[in-house]
């Protein structure tokens, strides 16, 4: 999203063009396109159903208001700046949303959350099921997993992930073909 000016970007430093640095100052919406893709893979990693309108509705009701501080572009800024924590938030409400009769119907929770890395999962099934476990980091790589087999009743698993970045990462809890997506902050 605009406005696509003076953006900082990488380029080799050999050309005689180029700063020795290797960063130059380029304009144009093609130095925002980047970023903005990289934010939707983001909010993809969450959960990959979201739909192109779920995404777009999430970057642009969070985006920051700019107009006021480039009024050269009033009306051709679009929604505004990216703000990717909200857009997370934003997906991550969607993805709540959409689970919530999942998480309901086995009674999942997870706490404390954020921590320093210790988390406890507990999970209440009415009937004897199996579940995996699914911790992943923000670039999609399984950090833990578990099994876990004939749950039934009140079930509590701990998750140990003090040895990883503090950060955002995924817990996704698979029953057959239902799951559950929940956000995991250590700080």
């Amino acid at each position: 999203m605009q406005p696509w000016v003076q953006i900082l970007s990488t380029v080799p430093t050999a050309a005689p063009q180029h700063s020795a640095t290797g960063l130059v100052s380029y304009s144009g919406t093609s130095m925002a396109t980047p970023i903005v893709s990289g934010l939707c893979a983001l909010m993809l990693s969450l959960d990959s159903t979201l739909t192109p309108d779920q995404i777009k509705n999430c970057l642009q009701s969070t985006a920051v208001d700019i107009s006021a501080a480039n009024p050269t572009f009033t009306g051709l800024i679009g929604a505004g700046r990216i703000d990717a924590a909200a857009a997370m938030q934003c997906v991550a409400s969607i993805v709540t949303n959409a689970h919530a009769i999942k998480k309901t119907e086995n009674l999942i929770a997870v706490f404390p959350n954020p921590n320093n890395g210790d988390f406890k999962v507990k999970i209440h099934s009415s009937e004897k099921s199996n579940y995996v476990l699914e911790v992943k980091n923000v670039l999609g790589q399984i950090v833990h997993k578990t099994y876990l087999e004939n749950i039934q009743g009140d079930y509590h698993h701990f998750i140990d992930l003090k040895g990883n970045s503090n950060g955002m990462y995924t817990l996704n809890i698979y029953k057959e073909n239902q799951y559950f997506v929940n956000k995991l902050c250590i700080q």
